[in-house]
């Protein structure tokens, strides 16, 4: 297994012509959200694992049955992938297929270790639901785009400008390109929507709420606004849960989404 360097990319772009098209992983191969890209051939890639940095995840795209790819990730994952990711404090691995023919592959290559494995849920949006905010919501909502207010006035900032740095980059330079919304109350944020990873035609969007903040509206009113923005621009918006995460899903639903696909995601420790 080998990186490929970024102005590569386009070599794997055939490999996710099967099965889920993951917004996490066009996003990296297009440029537009941070990750890495390991192939099984250089010259001729035939099968990739490709790293999500704002995921903190893999995924494997292209040929499940590719015998270098077969043969070698249990050692790369070892001798580089191990250092790799506890270099960033983590100390498991994530990574999901995109067709049920890798999901066998994967358990298959990785028998040998302690796999667990859980449902994930996609959803795709519904625009003909009618959504409104709530009534008598009594904090305020900004845009980041909004120069009116200058962002980084706010105590807990530097908090939510690392969360969106993980997906994006970078904030800053990169705030027209993406969406975020954020609620105040006082002189602190107390929660963001925003869109997480950008293709040429989906906004994947995420959500971070301060616990106090909890079952407040806070996430549904910042996230409506959100995915208006996204409307607009002509994208389409992307949600993707864990199964056993109600919350997300009953929110995700309250705003107009409808689950259209499911996947297994899988992990293991190092």
């Amino acid at each position: 297994m080998k990186e490929i360097l970024k102005k590569d990319y386009y070599k794997v772009i055939d490999l996710v012509d099967e099965g889920i098209k993951y917004p996490e992983v066009i996003s990296v191969i297009e440029k537009n959200n941070p990750g890495k890209i390991f192939v099984d051939n250089i010259n001729n890639p035939k099968s990739a694992l490709v790293w999500n940095q704002g995921m903190m995840g893999f995924y494997l795209i292209g040929d499940s049955n590719s015998k270098l790819l077969i043969k070698n990730i249990n050692r790369f994952i070892d001798d580089y992938i191990k250092t790799f990711l506890n270099d960033r404090d983590i100390d498991y691995i994530e990574v999901s297929g995109t067709t049920k023919k890798w999901d066998k592959t994967i358990e298959n290559i990785f028998n040998n270790r302690d796999l667990k494995g859980w449902r994930q849920l996609i959803y795709t949006f519904n625009e003909k639901k009618i959504r409104k905010q709530t009534d008598n919501f009594k904090y305020s909502i900004y845009s980041l785009k909004d120069n009116k207010l200058n962002y980084h006035k706010f105590s807990n900032w530097r908090y939510y400008e690392n969360v969106l740095s993980e997906f994006w980059g970078g904030v800053d330079e990169l705030v027209d390109k993406f969406n975020c919304y954020y609620a105040v109350d006082g002189n602190e944020i107390i929660g963001i929507c925003y869109s997480a990873f950008l293709t040429s035609n989906i906004k994947t969007i995420g959500i971070e709420t301060d616990k106090k903040y909890l079952n407040k509206g806070v996430g549904y009113n910042l996230a409506i606004n959100c995915v208006e923005e996204v409307l607009k621009e002509g994208k389409l918006p992307w949600w993707d849960c864990m199964e056993k995460n109600i919350p997300s899903r009953k929110l995700a639903e309250k705003l107009g989404f409808i689950k259209f696909r499911e996947y297994i995601c899988y992990s293991f420790n190092l």
